[in-house]
């Protein structure tokens, strides 16, 4: 990722998450209706989360309990750092 992207190329993309929260596309319990299981990723190593406000947060957002996906310390890029285990993992708790 140090390689692969700049700076900006990051901030943009946690920034349009931000952007659809703040336009209301994503909206606390608009998304209660639906089925199924909610499912964050979180790593030990991933400055991103403070799973004690993001978590909860979630679970008002989305309207219902979530599941939380623990990739160790695989951090914020798993899926391109070791897309491998990144899927075994995913696979295991989507089974």
């Amino acid at each position: 990722m140090t390689n692969e992207f700049t700076r900006m190329d990051v901030k943009s993309h946690f920034s349009v998450v931000a952007d659809l929260i703040r336009s209301r596309q994503v909206r606390a319990r608009g998304d209660a209706g639906r089925q199924g299981q909610v499912i964050v990723m979180t790593a030990a190593n991933d400055p991103t989360q403070n799973p004690r406000r993001g978590f909860p947060s979630c679970e008002v957002l989305c309207g219902r309990r979530i599941e939380v996906l623990d990739l160790g310390t695989l951090g914020h890029t798993a899926a391109m750092v070791d897309p491998e285990r990144f899927f075994e993992m995913l696979d295991r708790a989507l089974a």
